[in-house]
């Protein structure tokens, strides 16, 4: 008979059972277990190296621990209790505090973890050590109380069960054993109510505790409200996701000395909303303990219980009730909140409704963490499965859990348990925005660059700066940020060459976005006598380049004066037009809609000097070739110097201004025909010297 079916029957039937379930010991494949601390943490090779001593290994109750930082980093905090969480729990559950009180975590002997992280040199350290801590000289042990007046005490071979001799109380009676005996099983007649405890000693009495072992009160099993309290009775604790894979289980219950399979525990294992069956059976002869399971399915809720056959008193088919975990799916940011999705906790036992002798009782919370640092939890109705927190700065940390509590009665018998979701932390600065579009960059009439862009990104959350990075030693650096640009960030910098660049932007929540595509601005130069040259660089992010053309540039102001179309990268300036300087840039043009128009720096040069003589003139009138002097382009001359001469030597006229000529006279009178000598000396503006000597013949 199916296994569920045979529950249903006992849990209204009472303790009859009518079939015995024959388990067979299966391995199963998608469950992987084992009984230790997790330890993760303290395994990862990839942290620094903390230290720290503890003030004893083995700690009696109420004695304090005390832990001494033995490293050489900085802001060292610790937790006291190490259950294998992430490094992302310990920063939130870590203190700096150095000592530790144990007193209300120990019921009896338990080995805890301290783990130690701090900072060294940027890099997380940690270091772990282990302690036992002991509420007196408690011995492990458990009791089953059968019906009418019989105990069935066992006390198991267990690492903390290091005792040279042991001391069962029951009533007035004691009895006792040694180390020797162990496991050991024996029943006792008592009359109820009765005080029991059992105690372990050691030969040497500085080993052990001078605490007194507390004696505990063993009462009728009468029926009350809310159920029967027994200690030793099966029970799932917590189940807590370590992450969406993996799941840890305390298990408490009775130990056992038998080697009948019917005696001993099982954990199952099952799908939400379905039912257990014998192949479900994850692990048997399963003890008290914590342990870790793999998830088959991290998108599904697994639940889990414990049953035995037999329970010591020779009859009963004993268990405990399901806890299920409950996976936070998603934790999503919607400007300015975070969205959470878990999956909903059963309001069943074995999928059946709640009655009077078996029922569940169910509260749920929210807990959570801002910057590691724990906030108020939020309380929650049983039902609810999703809730958004409103209340967030976006530009901090956020950690959730959904913690589910569980109490009621299994066959009368009362439990209680908590199952942690998943952790999942949130922070909006280890997420990158989407990059800048658009970007182009575009050269001013001061030489300086400015770089262009978007500044509406597909992005929800609104833009805190924007922030311009050049390209230095074949990395780019950022060099500037503004809050509210215009619609572009200019260098500051003098044009001197072609440069790169990439737009970034940080988001009000403090995400920092992908850099844009690089940038190059068009840096254009000049080569005597009139050569441009300027390489093929793209100022474009995310376009083509379409076509390029000179714009030459009016002397005195920045207007074009003449548009020339240009393929290649070179180009021989045209100076018509120039007197003193000519202005000239290049106009790059995308191949977008709407076109983008990328500008090269303003490149100026001076008008070469062209100074021409005539060597025969004509002075007649005739208003053709009737002035000897200098022809071409003279307005960058600062300084000149004409005479003439005649065949005798004799110096006929001077002239110092360049726009001045010889009319072929001499002292008013008509200069004979001839030939002539002239000499020419000038200072350009650039302080380049001209001199010349020629012959020229004057005809009538």
């Amino acid at each position: 008979m199916v296994f569920v079916k045979s529950l249903i029957h006992v849990i209204f039937k009472g303790n009859k059972i009518e079939n015995r379930l024959r388990l067979i010991l299966l391995s199963i494949l998608t469950f992987v277990f084992f009984q230790s601390k997790s330890q993760d943490l303290c395994q990862q090779p990839s942290f620094a190296k903390g230290e720290f001593d503890l003030s004893s290994t083995t700690l009696c109750l109420p004695q304090m621990l005390t832990v001494t930082d033995k490293s050489l980093s900085k802001n060292v905090k610790y937790v006291f209790n190490y259950q294998g969480e992430s490094l992302e729990e310990v920063k939130m559950l870590a203190t700096s505090q150095i000592t530790f009180d144990y007193t209300s975590l120990v019921k009896k002997p338990e080995t805890f973890t301290v783990v130690q992280i701090g900072d060294f040199n940027g890099k997380v350290s940690v270091a772990c050590k282990n302690l036992v801590v002991r509420p007196g000289n408690y011995a492990i042990h458990s009791y089953t109380q059968c019906v009418g007046s019989s105990l069935v005490v066992n006390i198991p071979v267990h690492t903390y069960n290091d005792f040279d001799t042991y001391e069962i109380i029951v009533g007035t009676t004691s009895t006792m054993i040694t180390r020797s005996q162990l496991p050991y099983q024996t029943t006792k007649n008592v009359v109820l109510p009765t005080q029991f405890k059992v105690t372990g000693n050691y030969n040497d009495p500085t080993k052990g505790c001078s605490t007194p072992v507390p004696t505990t009160t063993i009462t009728s099993s009468v029926l009350v409200a809310g159920g029967i309290d027994r200690p030793f009775n099966p029970n799932i604790s917590e189940v807590k996701l370590q992450n969406p894979q993996k799941a840890t289980i305390t298990f408490t219950g009775s130990y056992h000395t038998s080697n009948v399979a019917a005696e001993q525990y099982r954990l199952y294992a099952y799908p939400k909303g379905t039912l257990p069956t014998t192949s479900n059976v994850i692990i048997s002869n399963i003890v008290p303990g914590k342990y870790s399971v793999n998830i088959p399915d991290s998108t599904k809720s697994y639940c889990y219980f414990i049953q035995r056959e037999k329970t010591g008193c020779g009859f009963s088919t004993e268990w405990s009730a399901e806890l299920c975990t409950h996976p936070l799916k998603s934790v999503v940011f919607s400007p300015y909140q975070y969205k959470l999705d878990w999956t909903r906790y059963p309001n069943t036992m074995f999928g059946m409704p709640s009655n009077f002798i078996t029922n569940i009782a169910i509260s749920q919370r929210i807990e959570r963490t801002e910057n590691s640092s724990i906030v108020t939890p939020i309380m929650l109705f049983a039902n609810i499965f999703t809730y958004t927190d409103n209340t967030i700065t976006c530009k901090n940390k956020y950690c959730y859990r959904v913690k589910v509590n569980t109490t009621g009665q299994i066959g009368f018998l009362k439990f209680s348990g908590q199952s942690l979701s998943n952790l999942v932390c949130v922070d909006r600065s280890n997420i990158v925005a989407e990059k800048p579009k658009e970007v182009y960059v575009s050269t001013d009439f001061d030489n300086k660059n400015a770089v262009y862009f978007d500044k509406t990104p597909n992005w929800p959350i609104d833009i805190n700066r924007w922030v311009l990075y050049k390209k230095s030693n074949g990395s780019f650096k950022k060099i500037d940020s503004l809050v509210h640009p215009t619609d572009f960030i200019a260098d500051k910098v003098l044009a001197s060459k072609s440069e790169e660049y990439r737009i970034g932007y940080i988001d009000k929540c403090e995400s920092v976005s992908a850099l844009s595509d690089s940038v190059a601005s068009v840096f254009m130069s000049y080569q005597e006598p009139k050569l441009l040259n300027w390489k093929n660089d793209n100022p474009f992010s995310e376009s083509n380049i379409a076509s390029r053309e000179i714009e030459y540039l009016e002397e005195n102001a920045n207007t074009i004066k003449a548009l020339k179309p240009v393929i290649g990268n070179q180009h021989e300036a045209d100076f018509e037009g120039y007197n003193d300087q000519a202005k000239i840039r290049l106009k790059t043009v995308s191949d977008s809609n709407p076109a983008l128009v990328s500008y090269s720096n303003v490149v100026k040069m001076e008008v070469p000097t062209n100074l021409v003589f005539p060597n025969v003139f004509t002075p007649n009138n005739d208003k053709f070739n009737d002035f000897f002097g200098l022809k071409g382009k003279f307005d960058n001359i600062e300084s000149y110097n004409l005479q003439v001469f005649n065949r005798y030597g004799e110096q006929v006229v001077q002239l110092s201004n360049p726009a001045e000529s010889w009319d072929g006279s001499i002292k008013g009178k008509t200069a004979p025909a001839g030939i002539y000598f002239y000499r020419i000396s000038a200072i350009l503006k650039n302080g380049e010297s001209f001199n010349k000597d020629g012959i020229l013949e004057l005809l009538r």
